[in-house]
């Protein structure tokens, strides 16, 4: 019998392997061809990309973790944050495309709203360190429920092959890839965290059963004025400076067809995202309804599945993983690729200079994983830096009026510099307060620039 893993990724090739297939007659020679699709996109499409590539795996694994450690208020105020961000996300990305149509990154953007070279390079750095980030947090989340599911299975291993295998379709499609797969994938996710969630609970002993079981396991409120704000303003702060900073969203939103409803197309998302969330919530709620002990909350979901649904199950739950993986790894490579091109090296082949970029962050991507740095240590460190990036964008985006930022950059960077080094010190300054930090300085920096004489 094959190791459950290997199945997996023998699977997975292959539907990658069918993607190739599908796009071998597009345009992956010019610039628009290969990082916007020739503007081509339908909004179902996108819908399911924007939604596949903001559900990192990592928000599989974190859902569980709220979900099973924090109750229905650990599960509450993940999840609204989650949701929200992405549909308030359609506001900015139809203003940006309203303002840029023939763009391709949000950098080009900053650089014509606010003519600051300095601003542009941070916004730059803060872009490509964004993609790498994703890839890092998504292979990790693969691979810890991976060696769960496979404990002879080397971690190394999985995550090489898995990166590698996204490497070589984005290579080869581009975005048009990536959206293809995001089409495939996301309803596969979709509907394997609906059914399993509800025939869970059902098995559980149904739903007032896990339902009563959980509250009287972690009975804290929704209420609570701890959790309003830790987690729920902490991931607020860092969802907006994550997907902010994430350049694949605003490539999504350029490729989409002239006249297309951006905004409508992210609500969808969001939608999306919601029914999936608790679905996997349901899932992990069971646990506190069978007779086998979690000892990880990261693990809850997979647990309950193999319980109820055996070797085949973890099989399946673990491909839908594996795709979350995918979707995001795509979106990341495209993305930072895309900047470069576009951004930075202006002058040469960009589809060339796209595919290079390409391969150094998965492999730095895939260097960062090997360390297995802990999901909760990657989302508050990197997101907390992306917070930087919320003011300018925002004003940008939405006010019209012209102000000087020489200042701004050394401002952010000295920001970011400090809240970085609260964290390292023998007691740590809690997130909450480092991403307050993060965002007021350069607001109030932008304020007083906008209403002084």
């Amino acid at each position: 019998m094959f190791d459950p893993i290997t199945v997996i990724l023998i699977v997975y090739v292959l539907v990658t392997l069918g993607v190739a297939y599908t796009v071998r007659k597009t345009d992956l020679i010019s610039k628009e061809g290969f990082m916007l699709g020739n503007r081509q996109a339908s909004e179902i499409k996108i819908a399911f990309s924007a939604a596949a590539c903001w559900a990192y795996v990592f928000a599989l694994v974190i859902n569980s973790r709220f979900t099973f450690d924090f109750g229905l208020s650990g599960f509450f105020w993940y999840a609204l944050p989650y949701v929200l961000t992405i549909m308030y996300f359609g506001l900015l990305a139809k203003n940006l495309v309203s303002k840029l149509p023939d763009g391709f990154t949000l950098n080009q953007y900053i650089t014509q709203r606010y003519r600051n070279k300095n601003l542009t390079y941070l916004y730059q750095v803060l872009q490509l360190a964004a993609a790498v980030y994703a890839i890092t947090a998504n292979l990790t989340g693969f691979g810890i429920l991976a060696e769960y599911v496979s404990v002879d299975f080397d971690y190394n291993t999985i995550i090489v092959v898995l990166g590698l295998t996204v490497l070589a379709y984005s290579l080869w499609g581009g975005i048009r890839s990536c959206h293809i797969t995001d089409s495939i994938q996301m309803p596969f996710i979709l509907i394997v965290s609906i059914v399993f969630g509800i025939v869970a609970v059902l098995k559980s002993g149904g739903f007032s059963t896990v339902i009563g079981n959980w509250i009287t396991a972690k009975p804290e409120s929704i209420l609570s004025v701890d959790k309003i704000l830790d987690p729920g303003l902490l991931l607020f702060l860092l969802f907006a400076g994550s997907i902010m900073a994430d350049n694949s969203h605003y490539q999504n939103a350029l490729s989409l067809k002239k006249g297309a409803s951006i905004v409508r197309t992210y609500v969808l998302a969001g939608i999306i995202l919601l029914l999936t969330l608790l679905g996997l919530a349901l899932l992990a709620a069971s646990a506190y309804s069978i007779p086998v002990d979690v000892h990880k909350g990261d693990l809850a979901s997979i647990v309950v599945t193999k319980y109820h649904f055996g070797e085949i199950g973890a099989i399946i739950f673990m491909l839908m993983v594996l795709f979350k993986a995918s979707s995001v790894l795509d979106s990341s490579l495209n993305g930072a690729g895309t900047i470069i091109a576009n951004d930075i090296f202006k002058k040469h082949n960009p589809v060339k200079i796209s595919r290079i970029t390409m391969i150094v962050v998965m492999a730095l991507g895939i260097l960062l994983t090997t360390m297995k740095i802990d999901l909760w240590i990657l989302i508050t460190t990197f997101g907390m830096l992306r917070v930087l990036a919320v003011a300018p964008t925002v004003y940008g985006l939405f006010v019209d009026k012209h102000i000087s930022v020489n200042l701004l950059t050394p401002i952010m960077i000295l920001t970011g510099a400090v809240g970085v080094g609260l964290t390292m010190i023998d007691n740590p300054v809690g997130k909450l307060p480092l991403n307050i930090l993060m965002l007021s300085i350069p607001v109030c920096f932008m304020a007083y620039q906008h209403f002084k004489k």
